[in-house]
């Protein structure tokens, strides 16, 4: 039977399915519902910044009063349960079924009604939810070179019993549900998951490898008692809340998104263009990655990942155009970026914007690991600096001229004034701008219909996003 990655917009039929056939099991429940709730918090490391708002590097992590306990935002959980199925032998035997799933809240609170009666168990996913298609957190050691297909790609899991109970020597705990419970998760810095393929058999609703699931650490490399933790929900919080402000971060279908803690993958980015991708691994998906190197690791910085998600919305929204950029828009860092295409100068410099708009601050840090001086900030963007440019490159073709330009309609919509300080950056409503970064509706600027077609007049530029500020405010 085939195997889906159960994304986002198929778990709601999976699950129908699923409940739908163990109701012809035998002792599959005694026909009432409970429902299972809770909260998912995370400890994150904060970025520290100066009176003037300039961030200076992380927090030092092992001062436990320096970390932030948080919700956790847009997770996929699922709450998984043992249904009896018949041998044709009149032999029965238990099988796992996917039977419900959540996702979690602004404040990290989830809920689901399944049936009483049966062995259940609840896992928090590295499945975050990108807005139009879900974002898939991968927990695989070669990182995006890997050559496993991507059917059979790892996530990371957190798993509990319906009691809330662990139970150490299994990777599947369970307890008999026997009505409402409450069962949080609260996931400390140095954590261990769980590793498993999450794929579910279409036609019933099971996870054939649920029971195959083995602790990240026990993979060569990696040390016991030091596991991910935090760092993945860090980044799916850092989604959510692009999420919040654009409605979505993918690049237009499924992102498979990969981080390994140690593995230095060169930076953090997406593929676009998916020819480089082996048909055997995948053809209808798009991979990224994000850097977890022991001197890098971005799992902390939205000042590197929210870029990135920018990127994803502004070239999905030229797929369905007239005119479209090539299929990899990005530039190696430090590249020049002045004299570009209209339509890829509008990607570069808007996406860095799109990420102050959220972060409400004009500053990009990368951060790092303590250097030999203690120092944990990489590198620094202000998205306001245009002092490199001349005269002549300050046009729309410039993406530091065009994230500049962005940074004032920030505060213009938000009635702040130039340059503002710290304090009023914080007033900062997302929403005020958001319209400003997303794509014009089709056509554009005079663009005409031919016989069956319709045309924009031009490739997206900084122009067609200008035109949008002239729509009405209750214009999405």
């Amino acid at each position: 039977m085939p195997l889906y990655r159960a994304s986002l917009q198929t778990l709601g039929a999976i699950v129908l399915l699923a409940l739908a056939l163990a109701c012809h099991g035998k002792n599959n429940g005694n026909g009432s519902t409970a429902t299972i709730s809770g909260t998912v918090t995370y400890l994150r490391v904060p970025l520290v910044k100066d009176a003037q708002g300039v961030p200076t590097g992380l927090a030092d992590a092992s001062n436990a009063s320096n970390l932030q306990s948080l919700p956790a935002q847009g997770i996929v959980i699922r709450i998984y349960q043992q249904v009896a199925e018949t041998n044709l032998d009149g032999s029965t035997k238990n099988a796992w079924i996917l039977a419900q799933s959540s996702t979690t809240s602004s404040t990290g609170a989830y809920a689901a009604t399944v049936p009483t009666g049966r062995a259940t168990m609840v896992e928090v996913t590295s499945s975050f939810n990108g807005g139009s298609q879900g974002i898939q957190l991968i927990a695989e050691s070669q990182g995006i070179n890997s050559t496993t297909p991507v059917s059979d790609r790892m996530w990371y899991a957190l798993r509990k019993a319906a009691d809330g109970s662990i139970q150490a020597g299994t990777n599947v705990p369970t307890s008999m549900l026997a009505g409402d419970s409450v069962v949080n998760f609260s996931v400390g810095l140095n954590d261990e998951w769980w590793i498993y393929n999450p794929s579910i058999t279409s036609s019933t609703g099971v996870p054939p490898f649920i029971d195959q699931a083995v602790l990240e650490t026990t993979v060569p490399g990696r040390t016991p008692g030091l596991g991910t933790g935090s760092r993945v929900l860090a980044i799916g919080d850092t989604i959510a809340s692009f999420v919040t402000a654009y409605g979505t971060a993918s690049p237009g279908t499924i992102l498979y998104l990969h981080y390994w803690p140690g593995l230095d993958s060169g930076g953090s980015y997406v593929e676009y263009d998916r020819s480089r991708i082996a048909l055997s691994l995948a053809s209808s998906s798009y991979f990224g990655t994000i850097r977890g190197g022991p001197a890098n690791d971005d799992a902390w910085d939205p000042g590197v990942i929210l870029p990135m998600l920018a990127r994803n919305v502004l070239y999905a929204a030229n797929l369905v155009r007239t005119f479209s950029v090539p299929l990899n828009p990005l530039f190696p860092p430090g590249a020049p970026l002045s004299s570009l295409s209209a339509d890829m100068a509008r990607i570069e410099g808007l996406a860095q914007a799109m990420a102050a708009n959220v972060l409400q601050s004009p500053y990009l840090a990368d951060t790092q690991a303590p250097d030999a001086s203690g120092k944990t900030l990489a590198s620094l963007v202000d998205i306001r600096d245009t002092s490199s440019l001349s005269p002549a490159q300050l046009t729309p073709t410039t993406a530091p001229a065009i994230r500049a330009f962005a940074w004032e309609v920030i505060l213009k919509a938000n009635s702040l004034p130039t340059p503002g300080l710290p304090s009023d950056w914080a007033t900062i409503n997302a929403l005020a701008a958001a319209r400003f970064f997303m794509a014009p509706g089709f056509p554009t600027n005079g663009g005409t219909t031919a016989t069956t077609t319709t045309h924009d007049f031009e490739p997206l530029n900084l122009y067609s996003q200008i035109t949008r500020l002239k729509e009405l405010k209750a214009t999405t």
